[in-house]
């Protein structure tokens, strides 16, 4: 079950002070902390939904009758990564990309598609969305740089207007569009001049 922060804070504080039962318990776990470099073994985490509730050395106030309590008997545990900018699209389909990903403890990708909405514009962004939604890891979409390469395809006014339904479904601002499509990119820093100025980014 995926829940979003907003709404599960309260629970979330309620499963720490021993006020709600957590789903799940991970013990005898050796966190990796990330921030101070240390290894701190017989660590415990308190799970609720698909959170972390609590983590800490003792986590029995937050067991009842239906949580679940794991072993992991001294196995590492540490923060899963974040890529901070990646193109899925250039590689495989993103239900592949992730297999790998998740056994290296990368959670979250921040995916730049400009490969797949250059070829196939914005029916293609959405395509891409179709195949990233429901998938054990998460994805941050951000808005490409760039128009569609093909020199089939329509001006640059008429590539505005699909690019700008970004902006409605809340990923970005109609300003940062324009940004986008209009500072154009001079053809000869891109590979030959296949492309024929048809490529617009920051």
């Amino acid at each position: 079950m995926t829940s979003t922060l907003s709404s599960s804070i309260l629970s979330l504080n309620a499963v720490a002070m021993g006020e709600k039962k957590a789903d799940m318990i991970f013990k005898n776990c050796k966190l990796v902390n990330v921030y101070t470099r240390e290894i701190i073994p017989q660590t415990q985490i308190a799970i609720l939904n698909d959170r972390i509730a609590f983590v800490g050395p003792d986590a029995t106030h937050t067991t009842g009758p239906k949580t679940t309590v794991i072993d992991l008997e001294e196995k590492f545990v540490s923060p899963g990564f974040a890529d901070p900018h990646i193109h899925i699209d250039q590689f495989v389909l993103p239900s592949e990309m992730i297999k790998k990903s998740l056994l290296c403890g990368v959670t979250s990708f921040f995916s730049d598609p400009i490969d797949i909405v250059s070829v196939c514009g914005y029916r293609g962004f959405l395509e891409f969305l179709r195949q990233t939604t429901d998938l054990p890891l998460r994805i941050f979409h951000v808005v490409p740089g760039g128009l569609p390469v093909d020199t089939n395809c329509q001006p640059l006014e008429t590539n505005l207007a699909p690019l700008a339904r970004f902006s409605s479904a809340g990923m970005a601002r109609r300003f940062e569009i324009a940004q986008h499509c209009l500072k154009r990119r001079s053809p000869t820093s891109l590979i030959g001049n296949k492309l024929r100025g048809r490529i617009w980014s920051i």
